[in-house]
């Protein structure tokens, strides 16, 4: 089976795909459509909400930043559905204080056209696309807190060290999509977390969720996160 971890990056959608016998291939996709398009019946694994609520904060974000420790910087407040699609930032910022008690960050409300196509894309009903988060799956792979930050020349080697026990490949992979795709189309951390997310979809795996939450659409505000012996300490993971 084909599987691939999806990152947003400036130039689309980062994608790192495993095909048996074929190896790793790295691609950057202008839409979310033309990736489902290329990969049909994938198991892909993302790095962007899925699971959009109306007004609730959703629990799963509250359960990651506990196990990312000092690092619980790196997972933001998902907008609630309504902010995600208003029409400029102060709207938006108005609509999730009232919804959920809080404004958006301007980082944040930068990423909402990416969570708008991927919420889109997905109506078409595919269940083999999930949500997971880079910065925890590398803690759960490594089984330790991280030390550096991913922008870093330090975190990314930090990063490729996790890498290299799922993939063994991992840094002439990474020197080849550097030298395939320019910074400002594809930053050097956008990589990484590919990397990781592919990895974590080649690993056992288990659910991250509280209670079941739930769009309006049906799909489940949760993360897929690496198994192993960190479960344990895992409250919610299943």
């Amino acid at each position: 089976m084909i599987r691939a971890g999806v990152d947003g990056c400036s130039g689309g959608w980062f994608a790192i795909i495993a095909e048996p016998g074929q190896g790793n291939t790295g691609v950057v996709f202008d839409r979310f459509d033309d990736l489902q398009n290329a990969l049909p019946g994938a198991q892909i694994l993302v790095d962007m909400p899925i699971g959009l609520l109306d007004s609730e904060v959703r629990a799963v974000e509250g359960m990651a930043r506990k196990l990312l420790g000092r690092r619980h910087s790196s997972v933001f407040p998902v907008p609630c559905r309504a902010a995600v699609y208003a029409g400029s930032y102060h709207h938006a910022c108005e609509i999730n204080h009232r919804q959920l008690g809080r404004r958006l960050s301007k980082q944040t409300w930068n990423i909402c056209p990416r969570i708008r196509e991927l919420d889109q894309s997905l109506r078409r009903g595919r269940s083999d696309i999930n949500e997971s988060h880079p910065e925890l799956d590398f803690a759960l792979l490594a089984g330790h807190e991280l030390k550096h930050g991913k922008k870093t020349a330090a975190g990314i080697e930090e990063r490729l060290c996790i890498l290299e026990s799922v993939l063994p490949d991992c840094r002439s992979h990474f020197e080849q999509i550097c030298m395939a795709y320019p910074r400002r189309q594809l930053a050097r951390d956008d990589i990484v977390d590919g990397m990781v997310l592919l990895a974590t979809a080649l690993s056992p795996v288990v659910t991250l969720k509280g209670p079941v939450q739930l769009d309006r659409y049906g799909r489940a505000a949760q993360l897929i996160i690496p198994a192993g012996p960190a479960r344990a300490a895992i409250p919610g993971a299943r």
